[in-house]
């Protein structure tokens, strides 16, 4: 089974901004509306990885 995001993407100054979120990936932060989520690295990369690659079915395999 493979995993995607259908929604509207924006990026901006190393910020993607999906829905009410945004990922800061040289920080290593997800927001929600300004506050702080914290993901440990795995579930970090891993969305990184997903919002690289907006409406692909990304499989475990490639994940890996």
């Amino acid at each position: 089974m493979g995993l995607f995001y259908m929604g509207s993407i924006s990026s901006s100054g190393g910020i993607v901004r999906f829905g009410a979120f945004e990922l800061d990936g040289e920080a290593g932060e997800l927001r929600n509306a300004g506050t702080k989520i914290r993901l440990q690295e795995q579930p970090l990369q891993i969305l990184q990885i997903l919002l690289e690659h907006p409406g692909k079915v990304i499989s475990r395999e490639e994940l890996r």
